[in-house]
């Protein structure tokens, strides 16, 4: 978590209110990240995956997609949201006015639950 809490806006601000999730929070959360980062494969993939050929055509995909961003995300800018939604038509982006990069999904994660349960 404190690699987390290093991670600020440029204003100095954190993303995040680290403070605010329950210990059981904090440590499920840092047990997943230590487990994803194992290998970096995922994380570069994403990175080099916009504006890039693909081997998919994207729009084929119908599944139902939903992307949620924070307006003032420093680490995955909104450009980045709004071209996954040029490439799925069908998707529903949501951008969270206020939040960055982790407030997009943790304040609001009972309503994605929501939204994700309620489709399937």
């Amino acid at each position: 978590m404190v690699a987390f809490d290093a991670m600020v806006s440029p204003d100095g601000k954190r993303d995040v209110d680290w403070d605010a999730f329950p210990p059981p929070w904090r440590k499920r959360f840092a047990r997943d990240v230590r487990e994803a980062l194992t290998t970096y494969d995922g994380m570069a993939h994403d990175n080099v995956a916009v504006d890039r050929d693909w081997d998919i055509h994207l729009t084929t995909i119908r599944q139902p997609t939903y992307l949620w961003y924070g307006a003032d995300d420093d680490l995955l800018p909104i450009e980045h949201g709004r071209w996954w939604k040029e490439q799925l038509p069908h998707a529903q982006l949501t951008i969270r006015p206020g939040t960055g990069h982790g407030g997009a999904y943790f304040i609001h994660s009972a309503e994605m639950l929501r939204t994700l349960t309620d489709s399937a």
